[in-house]
């Protein structure tokens, strides 16, 4: 079991570095500036990550209505 944790890890920090590269690869197309692209990358993820923290919050306090 803890070693499926440890996969299930791995997969979520490699996952999360394959999309900001392709936030960071898209935003440097549109916008040819480096600095540019860095930001939108980090607002990108912190917004992805606060949005998915506060959709797990709201799932386990409701997912029992859901799933009866």
């Amino acid at each position: 079991m803890l070693d499926t944790k440890w996969k299930t890890l791995a997969k979520t920090l490699t996952w999360r570095c394959v999309a900001s590269a392709t936030t960071f690869t898209v935003a440097y197309a549109v916008e040819g500036d480096y600095k540019k692209s860095a930001v939108i990358m980090a607002i990108d993820t912190t917004a992805k990550l606060l949005f998915y923290y506060l959709h797990e919050e709201l799932w386990n306090r409701n997912a029992h209505r859901c799933f009866k």
